[in-house]
Protein backbone atom coordinates (compact mmCIF):
# COMPACT_ATOMS: atom_id res chain seq x y z
CA UNK A 1 0.00 0.00 0.00
CA UNK A 2 2.28 2.65 0.65
CA UNK A 3 4.62 1.83 -3.09
CA UNK A 4 1.16 3.54 -4.06
CA UNK A 5 0.84 6.69 -1.59
CA UNK A 6 3.48 8.74 -4.21
CA UNK A 7 1.37 7.88 -6.90
CA UNK A 8 -1.48 9.83 -4.85
CA UNK A 9 0.52 12.91 -3.64
CA UNK A 10 2.23 13.30 -6.58
CA UNK A 11 -1.02 15.12 -8.87
CA UNK A 12 -1.54 17.40 -5.66
CA UNK A 13 2.12 18.45 -5.92
CA UNK A 14 1.67 21.24 -8.88
CA UNK A 15 -1.16 22.66 -7.43
CA UNK A 16 -2.46 26.19 -5.73
CA UNK A 17 -4.92 27.79 -4.03
CA UNK A 18 -6.69 30.54 -6.03
CA UNK A 19 -5.17 33.43 -4.13
CA UNK A 20 -1.58 31.67 -4.28
CA UNK A 21 -2.16 31.52 -8.26
CA UNK A 22 -3.29 35.29 -8.51
CA UNK A 23 -0.16 36.30 -6.38
CA UNK A 24 2.34 34.67 -9.05
CA UNK A 25 3.29 36.90 -11.64
CA UNK A 26 1.71 36.26 -15.04
CA UNK A 27 3.60 33.16 -17.13
CA UNK A 28 2.02 35.06 -20.04
CA UNK A 29 0.31 38.32 -20.77
CA UNK A 30 -1.28 39.34 -24.01
CA UNK A 31 -3.86 42.33 -25.27
CA UNK A 32 -6.55 41.98 -27.30
CA UNK A 33 -8.92 44.26 -29.31
CA UNK A 34 -11.97 41.71 -28.73
CA UNK A 35 -14.65 41.99 -26.07
CA UNK A 36 -13.68 40.27 -22.66
CA UNK A 37 -17.07 37.91 -23.78
CA UNK A 38 -14.66 36.83 -26.68
CA UNK A 39 -11.52 36.64 -25.58
CA UNK A 40 -13.50 34.29 -22.44
CA UNK A 41 -15.43 32.00 -25.09
CA UNK A 42 -12.58 31.48 -27.65
CA UNK A 43 -9.81 30.61 -24.94
CA UNK A 44 -12.89 28.39 -22.88
CA UNK A 45 -13.52 26.95 -25.78
CA UNK A 46 -9.33 26.49 -26.90
CA UNK A 47 -8.37 25.26 -23.70
CA UNK A 48 -11.15 22.97 -23.10
CA UNK A 49 -9.90 19.49 -24.52
CA UNK A 50 -6.60 19.77 -22.14
CA UNK A 51 -7.57 21.79 -19.27
CA UNK A 52 -11.81 20.89 -18.95
CA UNK A 53 -14.34 23.75 -18.47
CA UNK A 54 -13.14 26.67 -16.52
CA UNK A 55 -14.86 28.42 -13.37
CA UNK A 56 -15.56 31.73 -14.14
CA UNK A 57 -15.02 34.33 -10.72
CA UNK A 58 -16.38 38.15 -12.61
CA UNK A 59 -15.31 41.05 -10.44
CA UNK A 60 -15.40 44.22 -11.61
CA UNK A 61 -13.71 45.08 -14.47
CA UNK A 62 -12.15 41.62 -14.39
CA UNK A 63 -13.05 37.99 -14.86
CA UNK A 64 -10.62 34.95 -14.24
CA UNK A 65 -11.23 31.40 -15.83
CA UNK A 66 -9.76 29.16 -13.16
CA UNK A 67 -8.80 25.84 -13.86
CA UNK A 68 -8.85 23.15 -10.91
CA UNK A 69 -9.54 19.80 -10.73
CA UNK A 70 -10.78 19.38 -7.22
CA UNK A 71 -12.89 22.90 -6.97
CA UNK A 72 -9.67 24.31 -4.69
CA UNK A 73 -6.14 23.61 -5.86
CA UNK A 74 -5.64 25.44 -9.04
CA UNK A 75 -3.34 24.46 -11.59
CA UNK A 76 -3.62 27.08 -14.15
CA UNK A 77 -6.05 30.22 -14.58
CA UNK A 78 -6.80 33.32 -16.96
CA UNK A 79 -7.55 36.48 -15.95
CA UNK A 80 -8.92 38.93 -18.78
CA UNK A 81 -8.75 42.37 -17.24
CA UNK A 82 -11.55 44.89 -19.24
CA UNK A 83 -10.22 47.81 -20.93
CA UNK A 84 -8.96 49.14 -23.92
CA UNK A 85 -7.06 46.87 -25.22
CA UNK A 86 -8.23 44.40 -23.00
CA UNK A 87 -5.48 42.70 -21.51
CA UNK A 88 -4.83 38.28 -20.85
CA UNK A 89 -2.60 37.27 -17.96
CA UNK A 90 -1.81 33.36 -18.00
CA UNK A 91 -1.11 32.04 -14.53
CA UNK A 92 0.00 28.59 -13.90
CA UNK A 93 1.84 25.52 -12.24
CA UNK A 94 5.19 23.95 -13.94
CA UNK A 95 4.62 23.69 -17.62
CA UNK A 96 1.04 24.01 -17.92
CA UNK A 97 1.23 26.31 -20.67
CA UNK A 98 2.70 24.08 -23.71
CA UNK A 99 3.61 26.00 -26.70
CA UNK A 100 0.10 24.50 -28.21
CA UNK A 101 -2.15 26.43 -25.48
CA UNK A 102 -0.19 29.27 -25.54
CA UNK A 103 -0.84 29.39 -29.78
CA UNK A 104 -4.56 28.30 -28.58
CA UNK A 105 -4.51 31.63 -26.24
CA UNK A 106 -2.36 33.97 -29.13
CA UNK A 107 -4.49 33.26 -31.43
CA UNK A 108 -7.63 33.70 -29.30
CA UNK A 109 -6.06 37.48 -28.65
CA UNK A 110 -5.80 38.11 -31.99
CA UNK A 111 -9.42 37.53 -33.08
Amino acid sequence: MLRFLPLLILPLAGCTTMAEMQSQDPKLTLTSNLTPDQVEGCISRGLSASFGTPNVIRDAGRRVLDYNMDGVSSFASITIIEGEPVTIEGRGNGSVFTSRRRQIIEACAAG
